[in-house]
């Protein structure tokens, strides 16, 4: 039987936050929460069993980063995309999640307006993938164009957001 839901598992060591990322995406059109973690050990053990489409994944844990859960998840090829949610700023932890293969990167605090567009932007990625068509190299081209226009939407959404929050 064909599964027509995203699963999707939120990390997040602050509870508030966590649940209330989870709601958000069990409300969004294709997506399903497939549960809330708040640490290293809980969010391996957790995937291990399960594993999700896509994490929403905190740097920010308490016993371990989330870039310790990706690498965690990378070596040993659990398949899942990952949205990193976190208020970690540092280009050494940017430039290292997207060597990773992260999805997209939101800095927090952010309006869930981005998270949502996040969400959408995976969700026509993945049909994408899942399209019956033989890839070719313009199916690879077209896959990198979209990608490409995604982070740079993603980075003019947040130029734009950030401003708005510094102008109220």
């Amino acid at each position: 039987m064909k599964r027509s839901k995203l699963r999707v598992m939120v990390v997040d060591d602050d509870f508030m936050i966590a649940k209330l990322h989870g709601k958000f995406v069990d409300h969004q059109e294709g997506y399903e929460l497939l549960g809330i973690a708040h640490n290293y050990e809980q969010t391996l053990s957790r995937i291990r069993e399960l594993p999700p489409d896509l994490i929403i994944l905190d740097v920010y844990l308490p016993d371990r980063s989330g870039i310790e859960v990706l690498r965690s998840i990378r070596s040993e090829k659990i398949p899942c995309d990952i949205i990193l949610i976190t208020a970690a700023k540092e280009i050494e932890i940017i430039e290292e999640a997207f060597r990773l293969g992260i999805f997209d990167y939101l800095i927090k605090p952010f309006d869930l307006d981005l998270l949502k567009n996040a969400l959408e932007k995976y969700r026509l990625f993945r049909s994408h993938m899942k399209s019956p068509v033989n890839p070719n190299q313009q199916f690879v081209d077209e896959l990198k164009k979209a990608v490409l226009q995604n982070l740079m939407q993603s980075m003019m959404c947040k130029k734009v957001s950030t401003c708005a929050r510094s102008t109220k």
